[in-house]
């Protein structure tokens, strides 16, 4: 995705100011994701941070739009 955002700024196209606005919302949410998946990693174990980093992406307006909400619940 952050090769398609690097590849849009590049571009003329229409909206892209919009386009640009809403792939980083997405690049964005799914980082967050990656870091409540790795808090629970048994490496650092770190289940506080992971609930706080779900509990926040599940009142994220439009996640669904980046991650399923079922796997940030699992």
């Amino acid at each position: 995705m952050k090769e398609a955002m690097r590849q849009l700024e590049k571009s003329n196209a229409d909206g892209k100011e919009m386009k640009l606005s809403m792939m980083r919302k997405r690049v964005g949410i799914i980082e967050q994701f990656v870091q409540a998946r790795e808090a629970l990693a048994p490496a650092s174990n770190d289940a506080a941070t992971a609930m706080t980093i779900c509990d926040r992406l599940v009142d994220t307006p439009g996640v669904e739009e980046a991650i399923r909400l079922g796997d940030v619940f699992a």
